[in-house]
């Protein structure tokens, strides 16, 4: 998509509608039609002669559609009314907090389908971030709970691993803090692992394998090992002596096992190795099947078995893109599967087994890549590709072998909608974290994809940096019309991961109100291949802060089509890595934020060091640069730099955060007090490295959205949606255009 091109979910015939319309009446904005109004406005139509017997009717919030035999009519009543001008940053009748931790369930962290068709669903409760667990079989009506005695969790390398598997509609395994349970036709076996954190698992008959984290030592250690069903006791370590270890994959007939390792500096989508054991032998020797030359670095992820147990897929970047292909290891033959110019296949595992980018069983292999999903035929390697409106991300995707196909997928204004895709292309909506209804007749789903060039301010070398903007939006205000709105700058965390355009409900909680949203993949995010992605290398707190800060620039003065925004109103939030990214885009260019607002981020980086957190220890000298470079590493170091931050900062950390402990926000906090700063931090008592309570997460977007409102100079809108019953009425005359509009079809 090319500058400045749009891009939103197709949205179809909305279902929220005006009951009772006719020129006498006025239009309630929020108002639901049951069965019973749809069908008295489709016969209101249909006696003022608008179409004939043949016209049916949908009124929207935003569009009066009427569609005949041969015509389609379209009048947007909202665009006929007039919006209220608002100085951006304050509209009122804006999407609460409470809007963006609304409905039961986050979002769905884990999904599985069966062979014998059962799909397995991990939802993660909005009020405490816990995890329940539900079932169902293709073909009935709801999903159920399981029920299960512990919290479903691992710590993992401390961002956790794959905490469910499932061989059927009666057998599964799940892992809770050092133990694993397994349940087979209601019998129940329970492992006890003192210390030790475990996940990633996989089934075979009476064994259960899976990736065992050591905390009794320091720095803790890794392997694969196998449990037995009929002995609890007996645990078989089967593979160690990496620095880390995922995808431990018993082949269908049960003979042979795979798995990766991988050592330090490497992160998991860095070097790695395959390995083959074969369990009819000695279960503790194993080949390298990948790579075949020892020294090269290359990524290998997300193996799975072909169903003949001679072969298996896997993804590498050897080609700088992450590619399917299948290794058959009779002869050691690898061809390529699949793959798609420009676009990753994978992406970056920081939860371990977290891994589903593809699916494969006898006749096809599934993936996704440009928000399409494809389906190749395996013997005739026919490649087709399977639209579903309203989506544009597909992962954690699954095939049994009677060719249905289950995926979790997201969209402009859809959160988790877990799909089912016949063989014959069918769509069903198993289940959906949210109804987005609302979110579409508010105006949400549209997005710009914006490309800019970064040259490396010491290299010269020319990047394209990527970012997703978009518009306030509000159906009852509107900015004044000489000016641009402020905007939000978002960095991601990671810092090796991406953001896509799917919705968000922390981004529409802003766009509500009246700013603009940039959300940036720069240097060193992945989704554009392992050279953009390795750019960040050495380069940590320099390239990243670059590719934000001259985004700035290019909102603003990019051309009359380009100048989205008000150079003099712009503010960045970020966590994690996005935290210091945030930081050290503040000190380099202090006046050209109003405000920020930094999430478990950290200050200094000799401190994330730290064996006790072991996954990122060699990570953080990969992104800035080897240990004994003193240099570098106290140019990139925030501790004596803070009083170069002169913009507003609001800090927010929790104090149960294994990967950067908050003692660091204290820090930064004390640091822009005593030089004056406005300034704002914020504990939380059981909260780690991200929110999840309910409470929380509310408490972090509200007091964030005052500080910038402060520093702003506007005062706060209210915080609260148009309940039914008490929406904006439309002037009748709008209702009478309206019709007489439509009248002329």
């Amino acid at each position: 998509m090319n500058v400045g091109a749009a891009g939103r979910g197709t949205m179809g015939i909305r279902r929220r509608c005006v009951p009772n319309i006719t020129p006498e009446r006025g239009i309630s904005a929020l108002d639901v039609l049951s069965k019973h109004q749809v069908e008295e406005v489709q016969r209101y139509v249909e006696s003022k002669h608008f179409g004939g017997q043949n016209t049916r009717a949908q009124l929207a919030v935003s569009n009066v559609i009427f569609i005949s035999k041969n015509s389609l009519g379209v009048v947007n009543l909202r665009k006929m009314s007039q919006k209220q001008v608002k100085p951006f940053g304050s509209w009122d009748f804006s999407l609460p907090t409470s809007f963006v931790t609304s409905g039961e369930f986050k979002g769905f962290p884990e999904l599985q389908l069966t062979q014998d068709g059962t799909v397995y669903l991990l939802k993660q409760l909005s009020s405490n971030g816990s995890r329940v667990l539900f079932r169902k079989t293709l073909g009935s009506s709801d999903f159920e709970r399981v029920p299960v005695e512990d919290k479903i969790k691992n710590g993992v390398n401390a961002y956790g691993a794959l905490s469910v598997f499932a061989r059927s509609k009666d057998e599964f395994v799940y892992t809770s803090p050092s133990k694993i349970t397994w349940v087979r036709h209601g019998e129940k076996r329970s492992f006890q692992a003192e210390k030790k954190e475990l996940g990633d698992l996989n089934i075979y008959k009476d064994h259960v394998y899976a990736l065992v984290e050591d905390k009794n030592v320091r720095p803790s250690t890794q392997s694969i090992a196998r449990f037995d069903f009929n002995n609890p006791e007996d645990e078989l370590t089967i593979a160690e002596g990496y620095d880390f270890y995922a995808s431990p994959r018993v082949s269908p007939d049960g003979q042979y096992l795979l798995y990766t390792g991988w050592n330090d500096p490497n992160m998991p989508w860095d070097a790695t190795t395959v390995h083959l054991v074969d369990l009819n032998k000695n279960p503790k020797t194993s080949i390298r099947v990948l790579p075949h030359d020892e020294k090269a670095l290359t990524n290998y992820q997300a193996i799975q078995w072909a169903p003949d147990s001679k072969s298996f897929y896997f993804i590498s970047d050897h080609e700088d893109s992450w590619i399917i292909y299948n290794y058959n290891i009779e002869n050691n033959f690898i061809h390529r599967v699949a793959s798609v110019h420009g676009a990753d296949l994978g992406d970056a595992i920081w939860q371990i087994g977290d891994d589903k980018f593809y699916a494969v069983n006898e006749n096809y292999v599934i993936y996704s890549a440009n928000e399409v999903l494809f389906k190749k035929n395996v013997k005739t390697e026919e490649v087709s590709s399977i639209e579903i409106p309203g989506f544009n991300t597909f992962n954690k995707i699954f095939i049994d072998s009677n060719d249905n196909v289950v995926c979790l997928a997201q969209g402009p204004v859809k959160g988790d909608t877990v799909l089912h895709i016949t063989q014959d292309n069918h769509l069903h909506i198993l289940d959906q974290a949210y109804d987005s209804t609302v979110l579409e007749e508010y105006g949400f789903g549209e997005y710009k994809l914006l490309n800019y060039d970064v040259f490396d301010e010491k290299t010269g070398e020319k990047f394209v940096i990527s970012g997703y903007f978009y518009s306030p939006v509000n159906p009852h205000f509107e900015g004044p019309p000489d000016e641009k709105p402020p905007v939000i700058l978002m960095a991601h965390g990671g810092p090796t991961a991406q953001t896509k355009p799917t919705f968000d409900k922390k981004k529409a909680f802003y766009q509500s109100k009246g700013f603009a949203i940039f959300d940036i993949n720069y240097r060193g995010s992945t989704g554009k291949g392992r050279y953009f992605r390795d750019a960040l290398y050495g380069k940590f707190g320099q390239a990243d802060v670059q590719d934000v800060c001259d985004s700035i620039k290019f909102l603003s003065e990019g051309g009359p089509a380009l100048e989205f925004i008000n150079p003099d109103k712009v503010f960045i939030t970020g966590g994690s890595a996005g935290g210091y990214l945030l930081l050290r885009a503040l000190a380099r260019n202090p006046e050209a934020f109003r405000a920020g607002a930094c999430s478990y981020g950290f200050c200094d980086i000799y401190a994330l060091c730290s064996e006790d957190h072991k996954f990122e220890y060699a990570y953080n000298y990969a992104l800035i640069s080897p240990k004994e470079d003193s240099k570098t590493w106290e140019e990139r170091n925030m501790t004596d730099k803070l009083d170069r931050i002169k913009t507003p900062l609001m800090l927010f950390h929790g104090k149960e955060d294994p990967v950067v402990p908050y003692a660091q926000s204290i820090s930064i906090y004390e640091a822009l007090k005593k030089n004056n700063i406005p300034t704002g931090l914020e504990l939380f008592e059981g909260e780690g490295h991200g929110f999840r309570s309910k409470p929380v997460i509310e408490k972090v977007l509200d007091t964030t959205y005052n500080f910038f409102c402060e520093a702003l100079g506007v005062t706060p809108g209210k915080s609260e949606a148009l309940p039914p019953g008490k929406s904006i009425k439309l002037p009748n005359q709008a209702v009478r255009l309206a019709l007489k509009a439509v009248a002329k079809i």
